[in-house]
């Protein structure tokens, strides 16, 4: 053998041997083959300990530096899905130090909501018997309904709801869409379908309560809000919704609770729950608290269509609070 070959074959045995990190990339994308843009890559090595982690950018991509060569499980998060798992064999020559492994996702891990700032578990008892068809559809409805293109959405929920019948928050939607469209027999009997399918989920229990607020069938509106807040007591727009509908049939204690633990679970964004809790606050003769009350909305809706009116009750609260505090006469 040429003295020359055989050098170069044994530098390149050398070099392959003697690379001790590398640098691991790619690209993760989503079952439509989007980016997966926030999700969390991490590298663990045959023990599950953790040896690098990156997270993806709006391009999907991931870079994870420092890797030894060997046997990795690569785990892929992200709030909204199932966790997904990939063996991974790290290595390489010298002259290439770089590993690339891109991720496509199935369709079948994504199966929560995707409204990112709603983050909810879909309740469902067993996810993976979602049919692929079904849930693209389910997603594209939600989108629909971000647009507030009703009638699109019920198509696209019909049908998930055709390829998979037990599909309960279809039903629950459709049961929001037929509330905006003002048709209460229909909104009631859809959610009504998605709590028999489905008895553990708060959200067709909430969605079914604002609907009889709406109608002032405040006993049923109470007794769904009572318990969609037991199954999600962290929900501040339940809180809100159940102290709403106590404030109407006069448990005014009960009312004040419910309202109080929303306004600390979620300060700014809370409607009208302020206004609520000033007015209980003036029947009660508690001034200064409804004040507070009133001055908050207004920090809260600087640009709110009643700020005059708000702003009158709060000179007037000013007035009853001053003549209290003036001395007895002599």
């Amino acid at each position: 053998m040429d003295v020359k070959k055989l050098i170069l074959i044994v530098i390149l045995i050398i070099g392959w041997s003697c690379v001790s990190a590398y640098h691991v990339e790619g690209i993760i994308k989503d079952y439509d083959d989007s980016p997966l843009q926030d999700a969390m890559v991490r590298l663990l090595d045959v023990q599950r300990f953790e040896k690098g982690k990156d997270f993806t950018d709006r391009t999907g991509t991931y870079k994870i530096n420092g890797i030894a060569g060997g046997q990795y499980t690569m785990e892929i998060t992200k709030t909204g899905m199932k966790k997904v798992e990939k063996d991974v064999y790290i290595g390489g020559p010298v002259y290439d130090s770089t590993v690339y492994v891109d991720v496509n996702l199935d369709e079948i891990v994504r199966f929560e909501s995707v409204k990112e700032s709603e983050i909810k578990s879909l309740y469902m008892a067993d996810t993976s018997n979602i049919p692929r068809g079904a849930y693209s559809a389910y997603i594209h409805g939600l989108k629909e309904m971000d647009q507030k293109d009703w009638d699109d959405a019920l198509k696209e929920f019909s049908k998930a709801i055709k390829k998979y019948p037990d599909f309960s928050r279809c039903y629950s939607h459709i049961g929001d869409i037929y509330r905006q469209k003002g048709s209460f027999l229909e909104s009631e009997e859809n959610y009504l379908r998605a709590i028999e399918l489905n008895p553990n989920d708060p959200y067709p229990q909430g969605g079914i309560g604002s609907l009889y607020i709406e109608h002032k069938e405040w006993d049923k509106a109470i007794h769904s809000l009572s318990i969609a807040c037991t199954m999600d007591p962290s929900r501040a727009e339940l809180r809100f919704l159940f102290g709403k509908a106590l404030v109407q049939v006069n448990r005014t204690d009960e009312a004040e609770r419910q309202l109080l633990q929303g306004l600390m679970m979620q300060p700014r964004q809370t409607g009208d729950t302020r206004i609520i809790l000033a007015n209980l606050y003036i029947e009660q003769g508690r001034l200064t608290d409804a004040r507070s009350m009133l001055t908050g909305y207004l920090s809260e809706n600087p640009f709110a269509e009643n700020k005059k009116e708000i702003r009158r009750r709060i000179e007037e609260l000013d007035q009853r609070i001053a003549i209290y505090k003036l001395p007895d006469m002599e």
